[in-house]
């Protein structure tokens, strides 16, 4: 369990080796700094005595900033009789003796800070190799390189020369290079593959060797039976098929056979023998044949099908089975021949790696007598060493410090501070086990723990606690045990998150899972489920704070206060169109590399139609690029005015000039500036990430010509493989931040580490990996020898492959979980957790949590071990859920998502298989050349682009606003007119509950306000509102009324876009109206564009889905003029025909997606539009319905599909 000694600076002895254990928000640097501060004095050392070390370039700095304020602070503490509100600054003025020599040793370290030693791991390594140069045997003159991945590449094209050399030279070794290239390998593969072992000499590779027997002899004899199998078959292809077809031989059926036939002619056409094995291929050996022969035939005296090509099936076969585990041979000898060569090859080139600096250092301290001098010569330089991040070690570095600290006794000390509940970078090498082992290693009395949080308010600390313990081993390894944490201030230290005047729940469980279902559902629409419902819950909770509703103390809510986790770049993407899609703007930090992006392929295109002007099919290829931004309209010309073309390909032979003569920086300043990039990327979807990913990877590619890539062929070539890279933890190269506004955040768990939020969204920790097993080398601890990594190179054919994997996903599942336990903590106020029964959801984080771990084992050993044990049952989740409410009601609540999101009316309520609860977004830039129309531009006849407008461009009237001092009846036929107060109607109608107008009078008021509308008219407004909702829209086909819609069944302002193609407005009345009553002053749109708008309310009903539209258009003072007649003649003035035979159409096409076995008729049930001001309780007077028949609607889509 965690130490059992609290944290006291003051109290600790600074000597020997200490473990200090922290929590999230525990001030792990905090207590850090204060340590550095009280060695100074009482140790009487200079900075450049004390060592501190942490893991990133990044932390490196933030500490160095930390503890040059700590020093500046204890400096006025021990100067000023001020009362002090921290503790280390007050004990330090108790517990120093002499403040005034304390004050001038602290102000001598202030002066002389740029001496610090304050370094990451690698900065340190490299630091103690050069100043122990002699000791350490380091190169004098060696060149420390961050990425060694060019010099892996040559070693492994050397090999990949020697091998396909040796396996073409001799015929009989072909098929071993055609078995290699099936496999997927070539440098590239093995390059990515075997990176990732370098640097790491503490793992144990098995088997030890590996060669099939008799491997010379075996692919002699392999060959001649190929050869003699081609001969067969190509004589007696028909006969063979015959004879298995008329065999009476169990499951060969003709259809399957003829399939089989085929896969063989494919197979044996190869020029070299095959040792990789089609599926169906025993089915031609005779051992598979004899024992296929149906019983019924055997009674009958039958014999089974012979046939010589089927006894030379069954040779080929057993030797294939032989040599097909070559793979595991070559990998043991490429990984033999990496760790041999590679030395050589960097001592050559005079050049470290990050790597190779622990591992030098590390050897230098384990060479006996040599090694003893360098620890003890370490030691001595620094007398005091302050390991940060220690949850991050491996077993190298945990080595480093031990070997130098061990025989510390009392003139030093090693402080490792870490909280292994974070340890969660096993990508960057990270070892859980190494930080254990130093667990164990340290002694009990000098093992510390940090249980204040003074990140999170105490109800939330509470929350997490509970949630972390609620069963047992929450993160799965026996010695990292939970114990509960304190909140370091009172709860009226700290403001409060409110919401509607009440304090929020501190974790709010969000259930995206029907409640009448309970089978999974698949994770791409739980995905999607999840990200709607956040984005959702976003935009309340945005709107709630604009409307003074939530606040955090007395400040209300911000979008910069609001944090979405997410583990994948592509989560991140779902989360961030959801908001767009809701008007919300975000901003993206992740760790993920900016040459993953499109911009890196989109330029890696462009350059090499720069670097090689004369292929046009490159230049056409680079202009069709979004980075680029030429439309097809834009590319058929240059395809039909040659000197147009020859324009182009002369400006891409400038850039060519240019890049040649100048450097890469020049030309792609030029290339940016005379194609306009900047301004053209702007304007597009998320333009700011796009212009601040092609910036930065220019800047990597300029710096890298600096370092010597001067030929483009050669910047080319890097930048390819920096693409097909999966390295992720080089800081210079992670996604830049292209915006530092009020904006919400969406970050990668991993990124938020150490971070914090007022408001934390956890979207996805119900998503579990995939272990699927594809064959290939597993890494996992040995099981009874946890300090002992294993590389494993067997493959599937290995009989204990099932438990390695299960420890393997074992080891991926804790460490997921701690990632869990990272984002959780990261929330100071409320922490919102989506909760979705997806398949293979048992174990997921959030699934362990919450099933424990026999649950959650047992599903996952069904998966690993293909056993089949079902999954857990839906129910199981949710009771622990409403167990952690029953008992802690006022630190949990579980809610629908239909309590707080609007998406639901495609999602969990329908018996139909339905996928995105938004499909009308635009999927990809819009180019120059095409146009945006809103209904209301199409009917004014113009190009400008605004959203439909509430009616404001129909009625064309000033609004009434100002009223005369005439008295005025106070009716809705009254109501002002005009686009504000449409403006009004429309968001009360969006904001009210139609089944609870509890709170319908405030909104109507404050919508009234905001326009500057009267207060005076808001009962009748009610009064409209009432009438509106509690009416029968269908009459006798019904009864619909809205007020008894379920939320889930309700979407209002749903937004589509789509591509318009060339309509011509007079061709989309013909076909809605036929060939009259098309007005005289119609033109049409001719360019080619699209079509937007958002609907004011969509609805399911009975499963059918309509649509509806509000009118305020005022027809007359009486209810005689909103009967139908008059409503259909200003239905044909205005168009609105039109319009709703659009939205009709966005919504069939959304549909037509979206549900399985999906009919028009079925399925769509119309469209209302109702004139509100002339909707009463008696009449069907303000209703105008129509259900528009499936072949216009069809024609229609035809139309502008073309």
């Amino acid at each position: 369990m965690m130490g059992k000694n609290p944290l006291h600076v003051f109290d600790i002895p600074l000597e020997g080796i200490h473990l200090i254990e922290a929590s999230a928000g525990t001030g792990k640097t905090y207590n850090i700094a204060s340590i550095y501060v009280r060695s100074l004095i009482e140790m009487d050392l200079a900075v450049k005595d004390i060592l501190v070390v942490t893991y990133t370039e990044a932390a490196t700095k933030e500490l160095r900033e930390r503890l040059m304020s700590r020093l500046r602070e204890s400096v006025l503490a021990l100067e000023n009789e001020n009362p002090l509100n921290d503790d280390f600054l007050i004990d330090l003025k108790e517990t120093v003796v002499d403040h005034e020599t304390a004050v001038e040793k602290l102000k001598k370290a202030i002066r002389s800070f740029d001496e610090s030693a304050i370094y990451t791991i690698h900065g340190f390594c490299f630091q103690a190799l050069q100043e122990q140069a002699f000791e350490s045997r380091a190169m004098f003159d060696a060149e420390l390189i961050g990425d060694d991945k060019e010099i892996i590449r040559e070693v492994i094209d050397d090999y990949w020369r020697l091998f396909v050399r040796r396996t073409t030279d001799k015929r009989e070794y072909r098929p071993l290079l055609k078995f290699v290239m099936d496999k997927g390998f070539n440098p590239d593969v093995l390059t990515q593959e075997f990176s990732s072992y370098v640097g790491k000499p503490y793992l144990n590779v098995y088997p030890k060797e590996f060669e099939p027997e008799n491997l010379e002899e075996s692919l002699i004899r392999l060959t001649e039976i190929f050869e003699q199998m081609k001969e067969e078959w190509e004589g007696s292809r028909k006969e063979i098929f015959e004879m298995l077809d008329e065999g009476h031989l169990s499951n060969y059926r003709t259809g399957w056979l003829e399939g089989w036939v085929a896969k063989m002619d494919q197979w044996i056409s190869s020029e070299v023998a095959p040792i990789e094995l089609f599926d169906q291929f025993r089915k031609f050996t005779q051992s598979v044949i004899d024992d296929s022969l149906k019983k019924s035939s055997i009674k009958k005296g039958k014999s089974p099908p012979n046939h010589p090509f089927f006894e030379l099936a069954d040779s080929f076969k057993d030797i294939a089975e032989t040599l097909n585990k070559y793979d595991i041979t070559f990998r043991l000898d490429l990984f033999k021949h990496l760790k041999k060569s590679l030395f050589g090859k960097k001592e050559e080139l005079r050049q470290l790696s990050y790597d190779d600096l622990l591992t030098r250092l590390n050897e230098a301290l384990t060479d006996g007598d040599r090694g003893r001098r360098l620890s003890q010569s370490l030691r001595r330089a620094y007398p005091i060493a302050l390991v940060d991040e220690f949850q991050d070690t491996d077993p190298i570095q945990y080595n480093i410090f031990k070997t130098i600290y061990r025989e510390s006794g009392k003139k030093a000390a090693l402080f490792m501070i870490g909280d292994p509940k974070q340890s969660i970078y096993s990508f960057r090498g990270a070892d859980i086990y190494s930080y254990l082992e130093a667990k164990k290693d340290a002694p009990s009395d000098r093992t510390y723990s940090l249980n204040r949080n003074f990140r999170s308010i105490p109800e939330l600390i509470d929350a997490t606690n509970h949630l972390f313990s609620y069963r047992d081993n929450p993160f799965i390894l026996d010695d990292i045990p939970y114990s509960a944490v304190k909140a370091g201030k009172q709860s009226d230290k700290y403001k409060r998150l409110n919401i509607d005047d009440e304090p929020a729940i501190p974790i709010e469980f969000r259930e995206l899972h029907s409640s009448t279902d309970d089978t999974p559902v698949n994770k791409k629409t739980a995905e999607q489920r999840s990200a709607e419902d956040t984005a959702s819950r976003i935009e309340l909770l945005l709107r709630q704070s604009k409307e003074g509703r939530a606040v955090i103390g007395e400040k209300p809510v911000e979008a910069a206060d609001i944090a979405v986790l997410v583990r994948k770049h592509y989560q991140a993407d779902m989360i961030r169109d959801s908001l767009k899609t809701r008007g919300i703007k975000s901003v993206q930090y992740s760790q993920d590399s900016v040459f993953k992006s499109e911009e890196a392929e989109d330029l890696q295109i462009i350059l090499k139609a720069i670097a090689e002007p004369a292929q046009e099919g490159f230049v056409r290829a680079a202009l069709a690029t979004k980075a680029m931004g030429y439309n097809a309209k834009e590319l058929l010309q240059f395809e039909a005015d040659d000197s147009l073309w020859v324009e182009k390909l002369n400006q891409f032979n400038g850039w060519h000039e240019a890049w040649k003569n100048n450097g890469f920086g020049y030309m792609f300043r030029k290339f940016v500036h005379e194609e306009n990039i900047a301004e053209e990327v702007i304007k597009r979807g998320d333009g700011e990430r796009k212009l601040t990913n092609l910036i930065h990877l220019s800047e990597l590619l300029q710096n890298k010509e600096e370092e010597g890539k001067t030929g483009t062929r050669s910047l080319l070539q890097w930048l390819a493989r920096k693409r097909n890279e999966t390295d992720k933890d080089r800081e210079e190269e992670q996604l830049r931040l292209e915006s530092d506004e009020n904006l919400v955040k969406v970050v990668t768990m991993h990124r938020s580490k150490g971070l914090e939020y007022p408001i934390v969204f956890c979207p996805f920790l119900w998503h579990s990996p995939e272990y699927d097993d594809k064959g290939g080398p597993i890494i996992y601890h040995d099981r009874n020898n946890e300090t002992k990594v294993n590389l494993d190179f067997y493959g599937k054919d290995d009989p204990d492959r099932g438990i390695k994997r299960f420890q393997m996903a074992q080891e991926d599942l804790a460490e997921s979980v701690r990632l869990a336990y990272v984002a959780i903590t990261r929330a100071e106020q409320k922490c919102f957790i989506s909760w979705v029964h997806a398949k293979k959801s048992e174990f997921s984080p959030l699934g362990y949590l919450l099933l424990g771990q026999e649950k959650a084992f047992g599903a996952l050993q069904g998966v690993i071990k293909k056993n089949g044990k079902k999954t857990v049952e839906t129910t199981v989740f949710k009771n622990t859920i409403n167990e952690l409410m029953r008992r802690h009601d006022h630190l949990f609540s579980f809610r629908h998502s239909a309590d707080g999101g609007q998406q639901q009316l495609f999602l969990d309520t329908s018996s139909e298989k339905l996928d995105k609860a938004r499909l009308f977004k635009r999927q990809a830039p819009l180019k120059a050349g095409y146009s945006i129309s809103s209904f209301s531009s199409l009917i004014q006849n113009r190009d400008d682009d605004f959203e439909i407008d509430y009616d404001i461009l129909l009625e064309n009237e000033t609004d009434e606003v100002a009223e005369s001092s005439a008295k005025i009846e106070l009716t809705i036929f009254n109501f002002p007119k005009g686009p504000n107060p449409g403006t009004a109607i429309h968001h009360i109608f969006e904001e009210i509950s139609f089944g609870d107008l509890g709170n319908a009078e405030n909104i109507i008021e404050e919508a009234l306000n905001r326009q500057d509308i009267d207060p005076k008219w808001r009962d009748v407004v009610f009064k409209m509102i009432k009438q509106t909702l509690s009416k029968n829209l269908l009459g006798e086909g019904g009864p619909l009324h809205l007020e008894d819609i379920e939320p889930e069944y309700i979407m209002p302002e749903m937004e589509f876009f789509f591509s318009s193609g060339h309509a011509r407005l007079p061709d989309l009345l013909k076909i809605i109206r036929g060939t009259n009553h098309i007005p005289d002053t119609i033109s049409g749109m001719s360019e080619e564009g699209y079509i937007k708008g958002f609907i004011d309310l969509t609805f399911r009903f009975n499963n059918k889905f309509y649509i509806l539209d509000y009118k305020t258009n005022h027809l007359g003072n009486e209810t005689d003029k909103y009967r139908r007649e008059a409503l259909e003649s200003e239905i044909k003035e205005a168009m609105y025909d039109l319009q709703y035979h659009l939205y009709i159409l966005a919504l069939h096409r959304y549909l037509t997606k979206s549900i399985e076995q999906y009919s028009y008729d079925t399925h769509i049930g119309g469209a209302f539009y109702l004139f509100i001001r002339g909707i009463n309780k008696q009449g069907r007077e303000g209703i105008y319905f129509d259900h528009p028949d499936s072949s216009l609607i069809h024609k229609l889509d035809e139309y502008l599909r073309r």
